[in-house]
């Protein structure tokens, strides 16, 4: 007959064992993550500034260091970096004391030209950024530093004044004032020059053109019947940065076909039995709608109108039976354009009595 201490004793012999089991099989280091899990760095790490903030913008990677297609992103995690300018040297190590984590969904603005952003807005003058990027796929799993992007911060030059926009023929002038002070009303002596931007809305604006030393600009090849924005902003550079002033007022112009065709030339005239019959040469113009006929009698100062045909016609029959005194004609040719731009008259024909 067994005893039942030896029983109690077997079971507390088995239960250590198990602890001990359990024990030895727990992951005493942490994972290495795979190598086909990891990000490939961000290559175009790159920023655009206005008077307010800056905005990084980079692609982000599809692939692994491995070369297969990543399986997802998690976050981007924006490195930081400041300096003031009295303590900057080039070529001295940059300390990135700080870093911020973005999500993707957040981050990313553009799925089909893989592009993401973040806005800085908290910006000292007299100091210099640096700033990188990385790519987060998941817990460990990040990848090396982006290129490093670096500007410098100050207050904003001022905004042009009195913009003022022109409407030609296709195109638009445009002419502002000078700035020579910076926002907070301070002087400055750098150069600067001045970007246009265009917009067919009253906002989303975008660069025209490069930068002008001048205080004008004329945009051309435009649309005519279209109505343009603009906004002026002037800009100086800074130990290396381009900084951008605040933009001017908003000037708003319709460019418009104003160029009249030529007048019609060759003017000649026949009787017929319904009257006169007016023959001339075609014109050229690509825009050309058509023509117009006048008429007055000897004792008349004015032509009036008393006919109009298309830009394919080259006569015209004047239904006048009778001019003692004989009569005057003459023809212009007009455009396309709303309202049509019409020619000066061509010569005058002048048929005696009929």
């Amino acid at each position: 007959m067994r005893n039942k201490g030896d029983g109690r004793v077997w079971r507390l012999l088995l239960a250590i064992t198990l602890c001990l089991t359990c024990l030895g099989c727990g992951r005493k280091t942490l994972p290495i993550p795979p190598q086909d899990a990891v990000p490939l760095p961000i290559t175009d790490l790159r920023y655009q500034q206005d008077e307010n903030n800056v905005v990084l913008i980079w692609s982000y990677p599809e692939q692994t260091t491995a070369g297969s297609d990543l399986p997802g992103l998690h976050s981007f995690l924006v490195l930081r970096a400041v300096v003031p300018n009295e303590e900057y040297c080039s070529g001295c190590p940059i300390t990135f004391s700080s870093a911020v984590e973005v999500e993707s969904g957040n981050a990313i603005t553009d799925v089909k030209k893989r592009e993401a952003r973040y806005t800085e807005t908290i910006l000292r003058p007299g100091h210099r950024y640096f700033y990188k990027v990385q790519t987060k796929a998941g817990w460990r799993l990040v990848s090396e530093d982006s290129n490093t992007v670096s500007f410098a911060w100050a207050a904003p030059v001022a905004a042009p004044g009195e913009l003022i926009a022109t409407a030609g023929d296709g195109k638009i002038e445009l002419r502002w004032q000078p700035v020579s002070t910076l926002v907070d009303g301070q002087p400055f002596s750098s150069r600067v020059n001045y970007q246009v931007y265009r917009s067919l809305t009253s906002d989303n604006f975008r660069t025209v053109g490069d930068q002008v030393a001048e205080i004008s600009y004329t945009d051309s090849g435009l649309r005519n019947g279209q109505t343009y924005y603009y906004q002026v902003r002037a800009e100086r550079e800074l130990n290396g940065t381009r900084l951008v002033g605040l933009a001017s007022q908003t000037a708003v112009q319709t460019p418009a076909d104003f160029t009249a065709p030529v007048p019609p030339r060759g003017l000649t005239g026949v009787v017929i039995d319904q009257g006169i019959k007016l023959l001339w040469e075609r014109n050229s113009e690509h825009d050309l709608a058509g023509y117009r006929i006048y008429r007055r009698m000897p004792d008349e100062k004015k032509l009036t109108l008393i006919g109009e045909v298309g830009r394919e016609a080259m006569t015209y029959v004047d239904h006048l039976t009778e001019a003692s005194g004989g009569c005057y004609w003459a023809v212009t040719s007009f455009d396309t354009a709303t309202p049509a731009n019409e020619s000066v008259f061509s010569k005058e024909l002048y048929h005696e009595s009929f």
